[in-house]
């Protein structure tokens, strides 16, 4: 991934992490599942009738919160990105298990929580590497700042 001009920070994976956090908090609240109960009588579950829908929702919150945090700051520390890589891992992992574990036929709200889930790690990882980056590209070689290890 390109810096782009000396001085200039990419903001794209923290926008991603925003974004992808958005989605995976909304669809908490979206169908997850439909049931028919009776033949032309269905009944819908959404994240939030149950608890891991309040999961995601924290997730997707940890990864706004994360994206924000690089956006404003710049990459210049990881915790945003180990946050956003824990928040994308968690909620991807609950969409998954739900999906196998849902009855009935699976609804939009799983699918956007697996895909908010994906953004929010893969943007976790964006801004881990973003910051090795601008590591790389300040001091012009590959050594971390601080001098390099002593042996």
């Amino acid at each position: 991934m390109s810096m782009g001009a000396p001085g200039t920070v990419n903001r794209t994976p923290a926008l991603i992490a925003i974004v992808s956090g958005v989605v995976l908090a909304i669809s908490s609240f979206l169908e997850w599942a439909a049931v028919e109960v009776t033949p032309g009588f269905e009944v819908t579950v959404s994240g939030t009738d149950g608890s891991d829908g309040w999961i995601t929702l924290a997730c997707g919150a940890i990864g706004v919160a994360a994206g924000a945090m690089s956006y404003t700051a710049g990459p210049k520390g990881k915790l945003p990105g180990v946050l956003a890589i824990i928040a994308g891992v968690i909620g991807l992992a609950v969409g998954v298990i739900n999906l196998g574990e849902a009855e009935g036929y699976q609804s939009y709200g799983l699918y956007l929580v697996i895909i908010g889930g994906i953004g929010v790690a893969v943007a976790g990882v964006m801004l881990l590497r973003s910051r090795t980056e601008t590591t790389t590209a300040t001091t012009g070689t590959d050594v971390p700042p601080g001098g390099p290890p002593t042996v």
